[in-house]
């Protein structure tokens, strides 16, 4: 069964946190196979820790610029 962007964009909401404007960009009414649904919603479950290792440490509390 043909999955749409919107319910593509809420699992991905649902599932992993995350909101993207994306979701802004794309009929939300357009149907995708099954196979493209979980290959998008496999990239998207990649996304966080991509992030972590990008970010890592850069946002921390201790890496506070305050004495400057």
């Amino acid at each position: 069964m043909a999955k749409t962007y919107r319910e593509l964009f809420q699992q991905v909401e649902h599932d992993y946190g995350i909101t993207t404007d994306a979701m802004f960009h794309v009929d939300l009414n357009k149907t995708m196979t099954d196979e493209e649904y979980e290959n998008r919603l496999k990239f998207y479950s990649a996304a966080p820790e991509i992030f972590d290792d990008v970010f890592k440490g850069k946002f921390d509390e201790d890496d506070s610029d305050d004495d400057l």
